[in-house]
């Protein structure tokens, strides 16, 4: 070979690599996985609305969430991803998955979940004028309790006690009305659901932010936008609901533990169910530990049927407003709620999953590779009880909460 074409052949050669490595290649494939990673931020009681890859032509979308905080997550095709509502502040995790033809998304989310940032009112701000009113305005009298039991987390329920006719007041917690009347509780002596009215007052409850010191102001209305100062202020103190919720989880999955330990579970009639960890392992065993002992220890709403035969939910003051560990109420929907709690905590992956019929929802867990259906709802024909078979409450008798101070000008 000449040094002519021995110059021209390596020159080829050269280009042809220069070629090769300049031209950008395509790294992805028609099929296979995409996984993407997100970081959100979103104040308490806002939405937020996260765009999706190829999400208007998804199929078999599955939605998990998780974490300590409650967060709601809604499909929105038509705008190509997923509503964020946020209803507590703390942490959650998402994971979305879904395909479009024959590739597979798979979105990890951290949502942090703040609270809103507080507006600072200057010299002149309505808070400073209404803060000096005279309360010598004030037409009607007024008494204040907060009949709340225990410890109140995120609604209160007040009693106010006053000569005002059509209970025309409200309380106020930054500028924001809080209250609204109640007719909830059947064995409240309420004489008008409509607007909570009882034989000396009103019943009204307000929303409130949770663990911290709320204090809220009571108004008088007077036929303008902002009402009157009655000078009557009251402090709240609520607790931490997803830390106290947190911590009756880890006390049911210890005493779960022991049920394993021992090898069987006794239910209340004396009947066992064993508990065979060298067969299904551990995480298996305390999971069917923990679904007898919510079957055994809580349930289902009581229900009932008024005289005109129509069917109800009973819901009765010193009960059913505690949270469901306390009052031990719950629908299949708090059950699921609790057995994907207790999987959370073992690290086992879950899903809520709907039974096909009546409004009905398990769990699903995955151990070891396989999906097994953990059920904790309690036999809902247990609780149909007769109506107005429950005590009605004397409201003048009860006592004010021990977590609220009432102070008045």
């Amino acid at each position: 070979m000449s040094k002519r074409v021995k110059k021209i052949f390596w020159g080829l050669v050269l280009m042809i690599m220069f070629i090769g490595i300049s031209i950008p290649q395509k790294a992805y494939a028609k099929s296979g996985t995409v996984t993407k990673k997100k970081t959100i931020t979103i104040y308490k009681g806002k939405n937020k609305t996260v765009k999706l890859k190829n999400f208007k032509k998804a199929k078999k979308i599955k939605i998990r969430v998780s974490g300590t905080t409650r967060i709601s997550v809604k499909q929105k095709k038509k705008k190509g991803g997923v509503l964020i509502k946020a209803k507590r502040t703390g942490t959650a995790k998402i994971t979305i998955t879904y395909t479009v033809s024959k590739k597979r998304y798979v979105y990890r989310m951290v949502v942090k979940v703040k609270k809103p940032a507080k507006k600072t009112s200057s010299k002149t701000s309505t808070v400073d004028k209404r803060s000096n009113e005279d309360t010598s305005k004030i037409k009607y009298k007024y008494d204040v309790k907060v009949i709340s039991k225990g410890t109140i987390y995120n609604n209160a329920l007040i009693y106010v006690k006053t000569d005002n006719p059509d209970g025309s007041f409200h309380f106020e917690k930054d500028d924001c009305i809080i209250s609204t009347a109640t007719s909830n509780y059947m064995n409240l002596p309420i004489l008008n659901k409509s607007t909570g009215k009882v034989k000396n007052g009103y019943l009204v409850e307000v929303i409130l932010e949770g663990n911290s010191e709320n204090i809220i102001s009571l108004y008088e209305n007077d036929g303008s936008f902002i009402g009157t100062d009655t000078g009557i202020k009251v402090s709240i103190k609520t607790g931490d609901y997803e830390k106290d919720e947190d911590a009756w989880i880890e006390e049911i999955i210890s005493r779960a533990k022991v049920y394993v330990k021992q090898g069987y579970y006794e239910s209340p009639d004396g009947s066992k169910m064993l508990l065979p960890v060298d067969e299904i392992g551990e995480k298996h065993c305390v999971m069917r530990a923990l679904e007898s002992m919510v079957l055994d220890e809580f349930k289902y709403v009581r229900t009932t049927t008024d005289s005109n035969g129509n069917g109800m939910a009973v819901y009765l003051y010193g009960e059913d407003d505690m949270p469901y560990w306390i009052s031990k109420h719950i629908t299949c929907l708090t059950s699921t709620h609790i057995m994907r709690k207790c999987a959370d905590k073992l690290s086992l992956p879950n899903e809520k999953t709907y039974a096909g019929y009546s409004a009905h929802y398990y769990a699903t867990v995955t151990i070891d590779g396989e999906e097994v259906v953990f059920d904790a709802c309690p036999d809902q024909e247990k609780s149909i009880i007769e109506y107005g078979s429950w005590n009605m409450i004397n409201i003048d008798s009860l006592a004010n909460n021990s977590y609220a101070k009432i102070t008045k000008k």
